[in-house]
């Protein structure tokens, strides 16, 4: 079985012209918003996956002392496969959003921090809005 990471990357043309502030002030807000639509996309998958591992994790624990069969492995095995699986699940969240984060973030850093900053600002009045914390 093979698995394919979908890492993303800020395509370089677009890059350069976010770096030497080539677009306007719409078309960056829009280039911003289609990245946080990606990036709410791969996050609810990525809680999937992250509590399916849990899932295997905790099954792994608990099927074999219902077996009775006596394969039980000790309990350190099982919290070396629970640091390998939380180091999977980190690995990729970071392929899949740390990279692209940074390029968009530096390219816009010169010329778009405006963008930046009122996105995070009406990010955090939908969460006063909502009750969230």
């Amino acid at each position: 079985m093979i698995f394919a990471i979908a890492t993303t990357t800020l395509n370089k043309e677009v890059k350069r012209k976010l770096k030497t502030g080539q677009y306007s002030r719409e078309e960056v807000a829009f280039i911003y918003m289609e990245y946080l639509k990606l990036k709410k996309q791969r996050e609810s998958g990525t809680k999937v996956a992250g509590i399916s591992m849990a899932v295997i994790w905790g099954l792994m624990l608990v099927l074999p002392l219902l077996s009775g069969r006596g394969l039980v492995l000790p309990l350190s095995v099982h919290f070396l496969f629970l640091l390998l699986l939380a180091g999977i699940v980190l690995f990729v969240y970071y392929l899949m959003f740390g990279i692209f984060k940074q390029q968009i973030h530096s390219a816009m850093k010169e010329h778009y921090t405006d963008v930046i900053e009122e996105f995070k600002k009406n990010k955090e009045n939908t969460k006063w809005k909502h009750g969230k914390s």
